[in-house]
């Protein structure tokens, strides 16, 4: 079995973050992994409604109950958070926590089996075409696939293709929050706007307006 190593910059002592979606197709993918739906506490999202923000009139409505027979699985939605708990329990089933010396020495990593989890450590240096790759505390790892997840701002991209693609700017601005469901349930506007099993998305349509101003509302936990 090859040895796997997963480097991740974040420490997630005290990950923030907002709910996601995840269609038919991921959700596919996560239950070939073995990934505890259930366990994880997410919510199955079957409505997609659209209504106007000022009249609440209904501009679309769709229903996916039948996702699981047409699709293979269901549309989810969860907390980034609990998905990535429940991806690292995954990453290290077949295993246990290393103690405090091993945590030590392998930089407070997790091993199991042939899966290492190093935590809270930074790339410096990369050598894609050699599968090299140096940490800022000098480590220095080599293997024979590099594969790289990192984002919008991939060095791993820009060190393979040999130059840095900057972001397009699409002009939109999005703005993401949580809020309790107690504090919507309080709340009198608020709760009569809650659909159960619903992605719900209120938008003011505007001739002028280049973009269409929208407000997309969605449970991420049972």
């Amino acid at each position: 079995t090859p040895n796997k190593q997963v480097f991740e910059r974040s420490q997630f002592t005290n990950e923030v973050g907002a709910a996601i979606t995840i269609s038919p197709n991921g959700c596919r993918v996560l239950r070939a992994f073995g990934f505890d739906f259930d366990g994880v506490g997410g919510v199955d999202i079957r409505y997609l409604q659209t209504n106007h923000a000022v009249t609440f009139e209904k501009l679309f409505f769709a229903d996916f109950g039948d996702a699981e027979e047409t699709c293979g699985a269901k549309h989810h939605a969860m907390h980034r958070l609990d998905l990535h708990r429940e991806l690292e329990r995954l990453a290290l089933l077949s295993g246990t926590e290393n103690g405090d010396a091993g945590s030590q020495k392998n930089g407070g990593c997790k091993s199991a089996g042939s899966v290492r989890i190093l935590k809270g450590v930074t790339i410096i240096r990369m050598d894609t075409e050699n599968g090299k790759m140096e940490l800022s505390d000098g480590r220095v790892f080599i293997g024979d696939l590099l594969i790289g997840s990192d984002g919008l701002h991939s060095e791993v991209r820009a060190q393979a293709t040999g130059k840095r693609e900057e972001p397009i700017d699409t002009g939109w601005q999005i703005y993401r929050f949580l809020l309790p469901r107690e504090k919507v349930m309080e709340d009198p506007v608020m709760r009569e706007m809650k659909m159960e099993n619903t992605r719900m998305i209120y938008e003011i349509p505007d001739e002028k307006a280049e973009s269409t101003v929208r407000f997309v509302w969605y449970e991420c936990r049972k």
